[in-house]
């Protein structure tokens, strides 16, 4: 899998450049466990792709789509001011800790009262917002009470270093879900986006129970200021990044179904869930590259740092342009006909994420510095310019120009965190020029491509454009690696004389 090669080839980094310990090493098995589980669960939901889209309508698919956002916002809204809190808590070693954990989950359950009652009230004004009926609202509720419980639970096993409980009863949880919802949809007859939300419900109260008995058992029940304080003030800064992330993921959704209909937003939510395929892949990579950006960091040995990214940015640019040459042969795979009008945001969908990557490359020295701040400003100013955007042109051109939309938004967000650390932090990073010609490669390939695409819709012809990007991609790699080679000879032979 490509998480354990990204790991593997951390290891043989940390093996050559750093004295190995019994941390490191520690590091390393736990670092194993989460980026198997994280590339496990989402090539679940790759995997489910093409089993809804048979078996959906895109009006169904969107209303699941506008259910996975009002959970999320649901979550954001019930976790943020406690589980980080509890997770530095943890480290502190106190031996109050139980009552500190006590604390924090009478204050959550007292809090999902609150929000409960909250929805209840004004269900009928949050549901014409989102266009998501009432009694789907009420399970978005009870859906993230229980992910937030399981969270807290979550957030324990890692502190604990039981990564391997982690990452057991995450998979399960998963492959529960996707089961019984793939079983619950072919048996409904009509409906059938409700055998989706149906298992979901089912699935999260069960692991709430779970998680409530196992965190029962590790809290003693008190109440103490003191401690919910220590909560507010280390995760209540982070709301304004976390709900900022919330615009840019999921909130083009609920503007597209606010303006259009909700097969469109089923059709647009398709075109972003193909898009896990590059997700995977950053998220293997940035997990990998992480820690040994911090150890150089420490070291001030940033032309490492700059030769170590422009390594890993190749390989992004490289499986983005196939993914975009070979979009509608993905699309093809994934989906019915029904969702084929969805594959011309495809390629914009997958450039988009290529700027999320850069974007998280930068974001990592303000970070490391502990400006944290510096972020959330960042992501608020382009989640603002996103929502502007999409309100502005949606009703216009059209759901697909959210896309596009997107796709500024990642743009700005790079430049901004680029602007920060240049500017305000003033750090040695990483020269813009690394990035430069591997991006132009990308997206001459790419225009040249969909071009053609547009103009010649002839199966023969594409597939020998295809055929001629790749082999003039290879073509470039193998002049590089033979001059790299041929210079290397040449160093053997000095240092022989």
């Amino acid at each position: 899998m490509l998480c354990d090669f990204m790991l593997e080839k951390s290891k043989e980094y940390l093996l050559k450049n750093i004295s190995l310990d019994a941390d490191t090493l520690e590091f390393l098995t736990h670092s194993k466990n989460y980026l198997s589980t994280n590339f496990i669960v989402k090539l679940l939901s790759l995997i489910s792709i093409p089993i809804y889209t048979r078996l959906l309508l895109p009006e169904s698919y969107g209303l699941i789509s506008i259910f996975t956002s009002v959970v999320t916002i649901l979550i954001i809204l019930l976790t943020i001011s406690v589980k980080g809190g509890i997770f530095r808590y943890f480290f502190e070693n106190k031996k109050d800790f139980p009552d500190f954990l006590g604390t924090n989950l009478i204050f959550l359950a007292l809090f999902s009262s609150f929000i409960s009652v909250l929805v209840w009230l004004f269900g009928e004004t949050i549901s014409g917002f989102f266009k998501l009926p009432q009694d789907l609202l009420l399970i978005a509720v009870i859906v993230s009470i229980g992910m937030t419980f399981f969270g807290i639970y979550g957030i324990l096993l890692q502190a604990k270093k039981e990564s391997k409980e982690y990452s057991k009863i995450t998979i399960i949880q998963a492959v529960l879900q996707m089961v019984l919802s793939i079983i619950w949809v072919y048996l409904l007859i009509s409906d059938k986006h409700m055998g989706v939300i149906y298992a979901t419900l089912l699935v999260w109260l069960a692991f709430f129970a779970y998680s409530l008995f196992k965190l029962s058992k590790q809290s003693k029940f008190v109440l103490k200021k003191s401690y919910l304080w220590y909560s507010m003030v280390f995760g209540l800064p982070l709301l304004p990044h976390a709900f900022g992330g919330y615009i840019l993921t999921y909130f083009d959704r609920v503007i597209i179904g606010q303006l259009t209909n909700m097969a469109e937003v089923g059709l647009y939510s398709f075109a972003y869930n193909v898009g896990l395929i590059m997700t995977i892949i950053i998220a293997s990579i940035s997990s990998a590259w992480s820690p040994m950006f911090f150890e150089q960091m420490n070291k001030k040995n940033y032309a490492k740092i700059e030769d170590i990214t422009k390594k890993y940015a190749k390989i992004v640019f490289i499986i983005a342009l196939i993914l975009v040459l070979f979009s509608r042969e993905i699309i093809t795979v994934l989906a019915d006909i029904k969702y084929h009008a969805a594959l011309e945001i495809i390629p914009i969908i997958i450039l988009s994420y290529v700027f999320a990557f850069l974007y998280g490359i930068y974001l990592m020295y303000s970070e490391y510095r502990k400006k944290t701040w510096l972020i959330s400003i960042a992501t608020i100013i382009a989640a603002m310019v996103n929502i502007w955007l999409n309100y502005l042109l949606i009703p216009i051109y059209g759901y697909k120009i959210a896309a596009y939309t997107t796709f500024i938004s990642y743009v700005l967000l790079f430049l901004l965190h680029y602007l920060t650390v240049k500017v305000i932090l003033k750090e040695n990073a990483i020269r813009l020029k690394v990035f430069i010609p591997g991006l132009v490669a990308l997206f001459i390939l790419s225009m040249l491509f969909l071009t053609v695409e547009k103009i010649a819709d002839n199966f023969i012809i594409l597939l020998l454009v295809k055929f001629l990007i790749l082999a003039i991609m290879a073509l470039v790699l193998f002049k590089k690696l033979r001059e790299k080679f041929f210079n290397q000879i040449s160093l053997m032979r000095k240092r022989l004389n």
